[in-house]
């Protein structure tokens, strides 16, 4: 059975490389993308994405728009909002909207793999 997928929204390629690392490290199958647009893209013609972890503060793009586009487009899709110096106006609206979470840049790698183990525990407990 192939794996499924978290998806890493980030224009910051050094931040795609470094999640994917540490997602294929612990086991995970990740994908990136650079944009809000090519993840939108991506989650319409796939459902294997089961997490996504979003970088609220994209340089071209509102990360809450992306956001609420990729919660129309499956609002199952649990989505983890990344930050740095973020406004908390922002990222209040964000959690009013549904964020499933937060983390802070720089990243705890054991944060962001008790966030990943706990979710895909949860999408297990759900199923069954």
């Amino acid at each position: 059975m192939e794996k499924k997928k978290i998806l890493i929204i980030d224009d910051d390629p050094s931040i795609n490389t470094i999640f994917e690392f540490i997602l294929n490290q612990a086991g995970h199958k990740s994908i990136s993308v650079n944009s809000g647009k090519e993840a939108i893209d991506l989650i319409k013609v796939s459902n294997e994405i089961i997490l996504c972890f979003l970088d609220i503060d994209l340089k071209n793009e509102s990360g809450l728009d992306v956001f609420n586009s990729i919660s129309n487009l499956n609002n199952t899709i649990p989505t983890i909002l990344m930050c740095g110096n973020t406004p908390s106006s922002l990222l209040k609206k964000a959690f009013k909207v549904g964020a499933y979470g937060i983390i802070y840049k720089p990243f705890d790698v054991e944060e962001i793999l008790d966030i990943i183990s706990d979710i895909i525990s949860n999408l297990n407990t759900n199923k069954g």
